[in-house]
């Protein structure tokens, strides 16, 4: 796609792809990606967005190795989901849900501009220095980064590096959104929080016509011939998880989680872009762009900026 015109953890080196959330390892938390033996592993391991488990060392001692198991789907699946790859090519990685990113733009800031209905729209010149998106103690959120390279390249990320206007807590961007001497007009953001913003005539929730970002809530599952682990899977794919994350703005695979937006789709880039490079290389190639960027304009996040905390 073109761009628009104009329990203990051991003490040992974290493997590559380590968790990336968490500046020190609290003792508390068994990390889970530094487990050697196969057999020490949950028989259920939950995850959401791109992490430990996209590792190169995670991929290529467990996933690739096929110490998961592949887990069919029942069908029919919710509309959302339907024609996505739900399971990457190894039956390791198993989608139950989505967090969706979408826009939420402030049509007075826009000033006679059209609102932007797709992602590629958002990269259009015309919008520089309008754009906010998520920030918080250690990065830009990487699902935009991540899509945006996956849809446009380098030069996707280049363009949403100018059209930032900064990177702002996305608990705060409501509160900012509503001071007019500011330029923020498109706010990129998690769709629950869209949905929470101040209902006001001339704010506007866009579902992009790419499709919402899909951010995946996942497992992979081990010994799924046992009673307990059929359990909690029936449980992460069943009804009622499914129409508890509906509720709240999340999306499931299950057809009775019911959403105003059934008939939408997801952007998705599939699983197979993820594990044949490891998230930390491609993490890595990303910020080796957008940092310098973005710290051009913003020279005051010098000091928090960066994705220091990714190991390997």
């Amino acid at each position: 796609m073109s761009l628009p015109p104009a329990t203990t953890v051991p003490t040992k080196t974290p493997i590559v792809g380590g968790h990336p959330f968490f500046p020190m390892r609290d003792p508390n938390y068994m990390d889970i990606s530094l487990i050697e033996d196969p057999e020490k592993l949950p028989d259920v391991i939950g995850g959401m967005a791109f992490g430990e488990y996209l590792g190169k060392e995670f991929l290529s001692r467990y996933v690739n190795q096929h110490a998961f198991t592949p887990v069919p789907y029942q069908t029919p699946l919710h509309p959302l989901f339907r024609g996505l790859e739900l399971q990457d090519s190894t039956g390791s990685f198993h989608i139950y849900g989505a967090c969706a990113f979408t826009m939420l733009v402030d049509r007075r800031k826009l000033n006679g501009r059209p609102v932007p209905r797709s992602w590629a729209e958002v990269l259009d010149p015309c919008y520089e220095n309008m754009v906010v998106c998520g920030f918080n103690i250690d990065d830009i959120n990487e699902i935009f980064l991540i899509y945006f390279q996956y849809l446009f390249g380098d030069d996707g990320l280049r363009a949403f590096s100018r059209n930032l206007c900064r990177p702002v807590d996305t608990l705060d961007m409501m509160r900012v959104s509503l001071h007019r001497e500011n330029t923020h007009a498109i706010f990129l953001l998690p769709h629950f929080f869209a949905e929470a913003a101040p209902k006001e005539d001339y704010m506007e929730l866009v579902w992009p016509e790419e499709g919402a970002m899909l951010c995946p809530l996942y497992y992979l599952a081990r010994n799924t011939d046992s009673e307990k682990v059929r359990a909690i899977l029936s449980f992460l794919t069943g009804p009622k998880l499914g129409k508890a994350l509906a509720e709240k703005h999340f999306f499931h695979i299950n057809p009775q989680a019911v959403t105003a937006y059934d008939n939408r789709k997801f952007l998705w880039a599939g699983w197979d872009w993820f594990t044949k490079t490891s998230i930390v290389s491609r993490m890595r190639e990303i910020d080796r762009i957008i940092t310098p960027l973005v710290l051009e304009k913003c020279p005051d996040l010098q000091k928090t900026i960066g994705r220091n905390l990714w190991n390997g």
